[in-house]
């Protein structure tokens, strides 16, 4: 308590006398900022590159700890993968694309998941051990789901479980059960699954510990996935059976706690609590932008302090359970609870806690799709055609009227010329710099005057893509961050026997291109 009230007042928050404490000019401000203890989150906003459309908001826990390139990630029964993550002017936003493939995080929903307890998720499998064993000798399925029925006093909904565990027998793997943990591999060993009963917090604990001690085994990364009954590992090296069997073999009970606190400090998770306990704590204000300094900067700021440990205590209080792991730890010792391999592999029971709520969630999507979506938005997209002959003429038109008129829409009305620049519609500057070209400017800035020169060469290579390829030209000058050069590029790339699918697809090739680069080049 006496290192809590000397944090505060070397926060600023309290003044201490003797045995009394005080106010401080800050109190009241702290106090009504911290009425509620729910954390602050920012909210990103998620853009499709393809179809120009906000797809949804994601929470800032979840794009801290996974927004990067090219990760795959549901929302909208969709799979969408992140193309740039970066900041714009107009605030942070992510941009994205379609992904083709089903598979994809799931973002964090709005507050927290209510864990399943330890107890809840034994009997879960004290129950599959009790339909296996039916199953193995042969009774009928219909007194089973009886009993059953009569057991939970809960009707139609042990069906779907029976047949899953029928199938698992069927396929000769082992069932996961209270007392016994199934480790599968996928056939390249790079996947892991745990099928272990243990609720939420315990699998939670019990993954962080596998993580530790067999990513330094390896010496590999591991990524961790977990459910109330399913521990899953991702790595990019192999993590064979040999492996995985030393790891869970070595866990001690009485050094559980110590691994975790040693290797906590590394986590998002311990990065993130430490920002939120700060700011209870009034060491950071309730509006701390996290981009004024690194995490790693921060946990090394607070070690030591109230503030660090009390970060330790609330993970290892709300999200984590150490005690309970420990006991699990004593029972794989003692043999109490069996461990089994399988190496050919991911079970149906396995599969459906990942895939099946992805089935839910996610669909798959064709490229043509895509190409679809893409050839929408641009062909509702507008141009300005622009006479860079006579320099009269200018009209705005969406790309689809200019394809509907034809040839006849790019010559120009006045002078009967075909030379039409197809700019976008925040390119009118160009307009007035080709009209004023050759006229000097008045302060005789010759950079300035050299800078225009270059614009109204690019216009002028506008105007002749477009008489030379038409409306091919037009829907690729049309698209976001694609100039004359890069259009003549798309073009020359298209030349085959499905020329406009060809056309398109190189589109989105240089669309997500334009976008992870253009804050490293504006």
């Amino acid at each position: 308590m006496v290192r809590v009230i000397e944090q505060l007042e070397e926060e600023g928050l309290v003044r201490s006398g003797g045995e009394r404490i005080r106010k401080s000019k800050n109190t009241r401000s702290y106090y009504y900022e911290n009425l509620s203890m729910i954390p602050d989150e920012r909210k990103y906003e998620v853009y499709d590159i393809v179809s120009g459309k906000l797809i949804c908001m994601l929470d800032e826990r979840f794009v801290l700890n996974f927004a990067a390139p090219d990760a795959l990630f549901v929302a909208k029964g969709e799979t969408w993968r992140i193309v740039d993550a970066g900041l714009e002017e107009e605030g942070e936003r992510i941009k994205v694309e379609p992904g083709v493939k089903k598979e994809g995080e799931i973002p964090n929903w709005e507050g927290e998941e209510i864990p399943v307890p330890f107890e809840i998720a034994q009997e879960v499998g004290n129950l599959r051990a009790k339909i296996a064993s039916f199953i193995a000798s042969n009774g009928r399925i219909s007194d089973l789901e009886e009993e059953l029925k009569q057991e939970y006093s809960i009707s139609d909904c042990f069906k779907t479980l029976i047949e899953l565990i029928k199938k698992q027998i069927e396929e000769k793997y082992p069932v996961p059960t209270a007392k016994e943990v199934v480790v599968e591999t996928t056939k390249d060993e790079k996947e892991v699954v745990i099928n272990a009963c243990f609720g939420h917090l315990v699998n939670e604990t019990f993954g962080r510990l596998i993580i530790a001690l067999l990513g330094a085994r390896l010496g590999t990364d591991i990524s961790l996935e977990i459910d109330p009954y399913r521990i899953k590992l991702k790595s990019g090296r192999r993590m064979g059976k040999e492996a995985l069997m030393q790891t869970l073999h070595s866990i001690e009970p009485e050094f559980v706690r110590l691994i975790i606190e040693r290797t906590l400090k590394n986590s998002f998770l311990f990065k993130w609590e430490l920002l939120n306990v700060a700011k209870r704590f009034g060491a950071l204000r309730r509006d701390f932008d996290r981009k004024q300094i690194s995490a790693d900067k921060l946990v090394r700021l607070f070690s030591g302090t109230p503030i660090y440990e009390e970060t330790i205590n609330e993970i290892f209080g709300d999200k984590l359970d150490v005690e309970r792991m420990e006991e699990v730890v004593r029972g794989i010792k003692s043999g109490e609870i069996k461990v089994c391999f399988s190496s050919h592999g991911l079970s149906p029971i396995s599969a459906s806690g990942y895939l099946g709520w992805r089935d839910v969630l996610a669909t798959e999507r064709d490229e043509g799709l895509i190409i679809d979506a893409l050839r929408n938005r641009i062909m509702n997209d507008r141009v300005i055609l622009f006479c860079v002959n006579c320099k009269k003429w200018e009209s705005l038109r969406r790309v689809k009227t200019i394809i509907e008129l034809g040839a006849e829409s790019l010559v120009c009305p006045f002078c009967n010329s075909g030379l039409i620049a197809a700019l976008k519609p925040w390119e009118k500057e160009e307009i007035k710099i080709v009209k004023r070209s050759g006229v000097g400017l008045e302060n005789g800035d010759k950079k300035k005057e050299k800078e225009n020169e270059e614009r109204v060469k690019r216009v002028y290579r506008n105007a002749n893509l477009v008489l030379s390829h038409g409306v091919l030209a037009v829907i690729a000058l049309a698209a976001r961050g694609i100039g004359p050069e890069v259009a003549s590029r798309i073009i020359k790339r298209s030349k085959s026997a499905d020329v406009e699918h060809e056309l398109y697809r190189y589109i989105l090739e240089e669309e997500r291109r334009y976008t992870r680069t253009k804050r490293f080049w504006e």
